[in-house]
């Protein structure tokens, strides 16, 4: 059946309208010729020339919308959706990127950063004495964050000249005697620019409600952002937990908090 179906659609698509039927005749006594049934041959060939000769209907599709802007934007699976009719109501057309792209994959000829070298991260670290932990950010290699946080523990840095605090795990380690699981930090997310590190560092501290984080230290983000925090802070895919790897440093006692 598909051989009488394809020769006859090819016949009626490819032959001008004057050669139409000799060319069917042909398809016809080709198919005799090879076995195939007359009446079977002639209802299948009638019902091909059918189809194609009724006509198409009219497409009832609106055309597409005109809009004034165009904007690109990275893709956010829990985001992008509401973005885009959000700005399509300001007559905004809205593309959406992704980071993985065929060109991207071929010209990578650098391997990654080892995740403890990884920069521009919100990193969490934990407390081994309580579920306390805490939640920040750095555009440096977070290995080498954790490592002030560290220093500032064990030499009593925690406040600068200015009477900045240096570290606030490390305060909390001092003050209740604890010790921060400095090896066990986990980066959260990771991203490009420090706007984007703010927005995800106030989601996940609104979100989580880290203890030892200082409220008034948390960076400023527009009000507009408040009712997406939760989704921005759990939204899937996102960068997977990684734990550094173990450092070896000499065991410390436990201070008592000071009087």
């Amino acid at each position: 059946n598909s051989v009488i179906s394809s020769l006859t659609r090819r016949a009626f698509t490819v032959c001008s309208p004057q050669h139409l039927d000799a060319e069917l005749d042909t398809v016809y006594n080709i198919c005799l010729c090879n076995g195939f049934p007359p009446h079977d041959t002639t209802t299948l060939m009638s019902s091909v020339l059918a189809k194609l000769s009724r006509p198409k209907p009219t497409s009832t599709r609106r055309p597409p919308r005109e809009f004034l802007h165009r904007v690109t934007l990275p893709f956010h699976p829990a985001l992008s959706s509401r973005i885009k009719r959000v700005l399509n109501r300001y007559d905004i057309a809205v593309t959406f990127s992704s980071s993985s792209t065929l060109r991207n994959a071929l010209t990578r000829t650098k391997s990654s950063p080892p995740a403890d070298s990884t920069p521009n991260v919100i990193y969490k670290i934990p407390c081994r004495d309580c579920p306390a932990f805490y939640i920040g950010q750095t555009k440096r290699p977070v290995l080498k964050r954790i490592k002030e946080h560290e220093a500032s523990y064990h030499n009593d840095s925690l406040y600068n000249t200015d009477g900045k605090m240096t570290s606030a795990p490390a305060i909390h380690a001092r003050d209740n005697a604890h010790t921060m699981d400095w090896n066990s930090t986990q980066i959260l997310a990771s991203a490009p620019s420090r706007n984007h590190l703010n927005l995800l560092e106030q989601s996940y501290i609104h979100t989580l409600q880290p203890s030892i984080n200082r409220t008034d230290k948390v960076p400023t983000v527009n009000l507009q952002w408040n009712s997406l925090f939760s989704r921005i802070a759990t939204s899937k895919p996102r960068p997977a937990g990684i734990i550094l790897k173990p450092r070896k440093h000499p065991p410390k006692s436990k201070r008592l908090p000071k009087s």
